[in-house]
């Protein structure tokens, strides 16, 4: 199985070629204007582009022999500037179901699984590498072709996803196989994007129109993605907290979806919201697997977000793609690192906590105070002082004193954040100050209770999420209100 796993990337890869072809040559995904730019022409448009990235790659591969004396590195920049242009050449300016993510999925799959022909002494740098030409591959074709740049972009943040949790994978040797567990994700997700697809395709033509909701796609996608985490899980990697780590992140990735949602596209606020449950999870994923579990979470919900066409809620994974990649340093650089135990880990989680909270009330209290008065927006209030007090409360629980202090900290940022941002609102200041007093009261109280272990810390955080989940699930229906039309926009 270790062996076949790469050519099991590669097909995954070219499955996902085949189906996108499939698709455009349906009825389903037909052109938007004109005819189809011809294959050879559009190739020769990209002539600047190609030539560019050759240079690239020439230029990093004999760097990687100079300092290291391996063109390991030079060689997985090629891979990744490759599986950039190629998605790029895929990419098709179409209008239809379905059409977001098969193809960067597979692409980014198929490229990092490739790196595992390698020797492990080799993996890493190939990796690594990989991402630096994926991404600058990816910048070039922004720059040459800024009409249709998405493809290459999002191959590039999946493959980031799988190299932080392979990388991680490869550095851990007390978990059997762990490198490969990502890919795996990656194939399975290939293959529920296609059963997602196909059942699509299907009830559209049954009904004769596209009917089928994107809830009921992302539940048959969710339920392949779980189902196929647990055989996994189960068969190969022997490990059931891979399954918790994918079944969680997968649920994780939902609800972030639901809360940027498209109808709340200019309400800053929610990404923080987004950003505070991203936290969460990978507080309890890291419990579970340490940076394994975080690299894990960062591909299993990017997975699931590609199936369901949430872009806003992709972009919310970079912050749990960001915490992958600070476990790469640790792991690759354990003396530099030693000094830098899990209680500062936590301060740093507690860093971005904070500076997102403060945020996230504020925009949030500016959407319901003026729609909302009376009984109603009074309701609204007491729901998000619920939010806040069980946040105070539970930072120390969850992340100790060292999170504690990175929370405080972080508090004290959330200004400067919005004002880099390009807005600033004074109320952020006093709500910032009382978190900060707040939180500095309830340690002083909470001080002598807080020696919880790992796994009751993890059940508390769950018990929390779930409350969380119920208070915001009440809070969305008092606040949802019609979608109104302006004169000049026709409804969807």
């Amino acid at each position: 199985m270790d062996t076949f796993l790469p050519w099991a990337a590669l097909l995954a890869g070219l499955f996902a070629l085949a189906i996108d072809w499939w698709l455009e040559s349906s009825e389903a995904r037909k052109p938007v204007a004109g005819a189809p730019t011809p294959f050879w022409t559009e190739l020769q448009a990209m002539r600047p582009i190609l030539i560019g990235v050759l240079i690239l790659a020439g230029l990093a591969i004999a760097a990687a022999w100079f300092l290291a004396k391996t063109p390991a590195s030079g060689v997985g920049f090629a891979i990744g500037a490759l599986a950039v242009l190629i998605s790029h050449i895929a990419e098709r300016p179409l209008d239809g179901p379905n059409h977001l993510g098969i193809v960067p999925l597979g692409l980014a799959t198929a490229a990092v699984g490739a790196t595992l022909f390698a020797e492990k002494a080799w993996r890493v740098d190939l990796q690594l590498g990989l991402i630096m030409g994926a991404s600058l591959a990816a910048a070039l074709v922004r720059v040459g072709a800024p009409g249709r740049s998405s493809w290459p972009g999002l191959t590039t943040i999946y493959a980031g996803a799988l190299v932080a949790a392979s990388v991680i994978g490869s550095l851990r040797e007390n978990v059997e196989r762990a490198a490969f567990a990502p890919i795996l994700i990656g194939i399975v997700a290939v293959i529920a994007f296609a059963l997602a697809i196909l059942w699509r395709q299907f009830a559209d033509r049954q009904r004769g129109e596209a009917g089928l909701s994107v809830f009921w796609v992302g539940l048959i996608g969710a339920l392949a993605l779980i189902g196929g985490a647990k055989l996994v899980a189960v068969k190969y990697l022997f490990l059931g907290d891979f399954f918790l780590v994918v079944a969680g992140a997968v649920i994780t990735a939902g609800c972030v979806a639901w809360v940027l949602s498209d109808d709340r596209e200019h309400d800053p606020g929610t990404f923080g919201i987004a950003s505070l449950i991203w936290l969460a999870w990978t507080t309890i994923a890291f419990g579970l697997l340490q940076g394994v579990g975080v690299g894990i979470t960062a591909v299993a919900a990017a997975s699931f977000l590609y199936l369901i066409d949430a872009k806003r809620a992709i972009a919310s994974v970079g912050i749990v793609t960001a915490i992958a990649f600070y476990r790469v340093f640790l792991e690759l650089y354990p003396a530099e690192s030693r000094s830098i135990d899990i209680g500062q880990q936590y301060a740093v989680m507690g860093l971005m906590a904070g500076a997102a909270l403060p945020i996230a009330l504020s925009r949030w209290g500016a959407r319901i105070c003026e729609p909302f008065m009376g009984m109603r927006g009074f309701i609204l209030t007491l729901l998000a002082a619920l939010i806040t007090v069980a946040l105070v409360v539970a930072f120390p629980f969850v992340l100790g004193s060292r999170g504690v202090v990175g929370f405080v900290v972080g508090l004290g940022l959330a200004a400067f954040c919005l004002g880099v941002g390009g807005s600033f609102r004074l109320g952020l200041l006093s709500l910032s100050a009382g978190l900060a007093s707040s939180t500095i009261l309830a340690f002083g109280y909470l001080a002598p209770h807080l020696g919880l272990e790992r796994e009751a810390k993890i059940r508390f955080l769950g018990w929390g999420i779930a409350a969380a989940i119920v208070i915001l699930v009440s809070a969305e229906m008092l606040t949802r209100r019609p979608k109104v039309h302006t004169p000049h926009e026709e409804p969807a």
